[in-house]
């Protein structure tokens, strides 16, 4: 691990940044914040940036990526149907969504 993520150089900046909500991959945080004093989610928040990495339950990004497998193995097949091989002439970018998933670590949403 690189060592400025660290436990004791995220509590140092948590404890002089005293942010509302922290945004990561890295779940452990989580008790990082704890252990700095958060009451979470009634003073603090922490959001997951992708879910698939998660080590345990939290709000956060759903990247979704058994829809990404299935949307590239359709264009895979598209290609081979259209007899396309190479590098294509004109890239294209295909994009989806991530879906929000509500979790313990977040207050609920208003909305």
């Amino acid at each position: 691990m690189v060592e400025a993520y660290a436990q004791p150089a995220f509590t140092a900046w948590f404890r002089r940044e005293r942010p509302d909500v922290v945004l990561s991959h890295h779940t452990p945080s989580i008790s990082w914040m704890e252990a700095a004093g958060a009451r979470r989610p009634k003073t603090h928040g922490f959001a997951c940036l992708n879910l698939a990495v998660a080590a345990r339950p939290c709000a956060g990004l759903d990247l979704q990526p058994r829809l990404l497998g299935v949307r590239a193995a359709e264009l895979l097949i598209a290609q081979l149907q259209r007899n396309e091989t190479g590098i294509p002439a004109w890239p294209s970018t295909t994009m989806i969504s991530a879906r929000w998933s509500e979790g313990p670590t977040l207050r609920a949403s208003a909305g």
